[in-house]
């Protein structure tokens, strides 16, 4: 069964990320207690494979066809995505060499841990540093768990988007969700892209059975969410994350009255930053009694090629399509389009 943290996120477009805030409202700044360096270095690890299925989700979606519209004509489309969390992405290897204050209790020098996206359970961790009297204290830190449920490794997501021609084979496209205040959590998502369809340089638009064009696509989301103070007391403290996300894809499909196959090579960049911003007071460990603004931002960034087959059902003044984009993150996205 769905737990409700999933339930928020299938009411706005980051439902993974408000997710986390559930859990980082009581967990999430007490890391501080370990250091600033081994706190960025643990929660880079932690929160990587989700921040990068969100870039994936917002990402997609862009095409469900290789012919422009004509000038003049409009469609408003409702795009849903769900992507497929492989296992390796639900947990990553804690080495204890990557840190300067963190180890495991069992003594072991490294174990898989959480991420964001794996399993509940929270990880109990050591952390040893030198008082001011050059002795070794330590103390036990419980680190938080994953989001979801073992059996489900699926992340959803959905979003309005709208397109119109511009004539000359080219279709100007844009994707929004108005900014979004939900417990605690702000959020909100824009984009632009344009698609130039080639094909009709070499042959008549009505006469083809295939159109090709080119596509690039930009879209940006912006989210921030309240803390509540736990171990570590805080202060106007939140964690702000945004994600931008590149795509240029060469699109082609085929072009006939009802039934159509479509498919693309897509060319994928994104940027993606999440800062604990605020003020914080530590209780514990060698910062204890210190008050740190704005701890620090998580910058993480790739580049992959992927690829996408679908298809595409016109029934009157509407289009349903699907499709399945292969890349690091499967994601598959299902189109609702209503043309004028």
């Amino acid at each position: 069964m769905i737990n409700k943290s999933i339930i928020k996120t299938g009411i706005v477009i980051s439902l993974l990320l408000s997710g986390f805030i559930a859990k980082a409202q009581t967990e999430v700044q007490d890391i501080l207690q370990a250091g600033l360096s081994d706190a960025k270095t643990y929660l880079g690890k932690y929160i990587k494979p989700a921040t990068s299925t969100l870039g994936y989700l917002v990402n997609t979606g862009w095409y469900y066809r290789g012919n422009a519209k004509d000038a003049g004509r409009f469609e408003l489309s409702l795009i849903t995505n769900a992507a497929f969390l492989p296992e390796e992405k639900q947990k990553f290897l804690f080495r204890e060499s990557d840190y300067e204050h963190l180890s495991l209790p069992s003594g072991q020098k490294q174990d898989h841990v959480p991420t964001l996206l794996g399993s509940k359970e929270s990880v109990n961790v050591l952390v040893r540093f030198e008082d001011e009297n050059g002795d070794t204290q330590s103390f036990s830190l419980m680190l938080p768990g994953g989001l979801l449920d073992e059996k489900l490794n699926t992340v959803p997501s959905a979003f309005l988007q709208g397109s119109v021609g511009l004539g000359w084979g080219l279709e100007l496209k844009a994707r929004v969700i108005p900014k979004i205040n939900y417990d605690d959590v702000e959020t909100g998502l824009y984009g632009a892209g344009l698609q130039y369809e080639i094909s009709r340089l070499f042959s008549k638009k009505d006469d083809a059975n295939i159109a090709v064009s080119l596509l690039a696509g930009y879209t940006k989301l912006e989210a921030s969410y309240a803390l509540e103070s736990a171990q570590v007391s805080s202060a106007k403290a939140n964690l702000e994350s945004n994600v931008s996300a590149w795509q240029f894809a060469l699109v082609g499909s085929t072009n006939f009255k009802t039934l159509n196959f479509y498919g693309g090579l897509n060319y994928n960049l994104q940027n993606r930053e999440t800062g604990l911003m605020g003020r914080y007071t530590i209780s514990e460990g060698e910062l204890a009694g210190q008050t740190i603004t704005n701890p620090f931002t998580i910058v993480q960034d790739n580049a992959v090629v992927s690829g996408t087959l679908g298809l595409n059902l016109r029934l009157g003044f509407f289009d349903l399509n699907a499709a399945y984009n292969f890349q690091e993150i499967n994601t598959l996205n299902v189109g609702l389009n209503f043309g004028i």
